[in-house]
């Protein structure tokens, strides 16, 4: 009896490993852009996104309903005046910080897509694109009520100012998936990318 190991499979004593697995794909990034950053997965910026907006609503139910046990009929214009400060603060907060309440809760920054640093009055034009939904949805309601006739019935204002705006939300989230490094259109128009802190 022979101590020699057994002959290999194929008979020729040569040993191929695996081939290695194909490299990822890594997106190369522009001139001046910075390539070493973690981009926000999509489902993290929607956890940001939904803790900023049920915020914004219990603020306004308190301060609306806080302001009609205490009898105050003024308190109905937080129903506007309430977002509208939302909206305004989360800019700021945005420009200056780089996080809203709802990214700095998620682990979330918006930054410049050059710089890596806050986006500054970038912020402006990212959040006209963020609260742009509000403005079709009274718009596409306006239309609609324009062009019915009387006595005819058309899309319930109340349900259309609820439901439009989350359609559109919906379909811009569509684009933050979708594209690469998830820049959606506020990105775009806010020249920003939002990272992990």
């Amino acid at each position: 009896m022979s101590d020699a190991p057994p002959p290999p499979p194929d008979g020729l004593g040569i040993f191929e490993p695996p081939p290695a697995p194909p490299a990822p794909l890594v997106e190369v990034p522009a001139y001046g852009e910075i390539p070493e950053r973690r981009v926000a997965h999509p489902g993290r910026r929607a956890l940001a996104f939904i803790i900023d907006g049920v915020g914004t609503v219990l603020v306004t139910i308190v301060v609306v309903f806080g302001g009609l046990i205490l009898g105050s009929m003024e308190s109905l214009i937080a129903i506007f005046w309430v977002p509208v400060a939302s909206a305004l603060l989360a800019t700021v907060l945005t420009a200056t910080l780089g996080v809203t309440p709802g990214k700095w809760l998620a682990g979330l920054r918006v930054v410049h897509v050059v710089t890596g640093r806050v986006t500054g009055a970038w912020a402006i034009l990212r959040s006209l694109v963020i609260v742009s939904p509000i403005f079709a949805a009274v718009a596409v309601l306006r239309l609609l009520e324009l062009g019915s006739t009387p006595g005819s019935e058309y899309v319930d204002p109340f349900l259309g100012a609820l439901i439009l705006p989350l359609v559109f939300w919906v379909a811009m989230f569509v684009v933050v998936v979708a594209t690469p490094q998830h820049r959606g259109l506020e990105d775009r128009a806010g020249r920003s990318v939002v990272v992990l802190r």
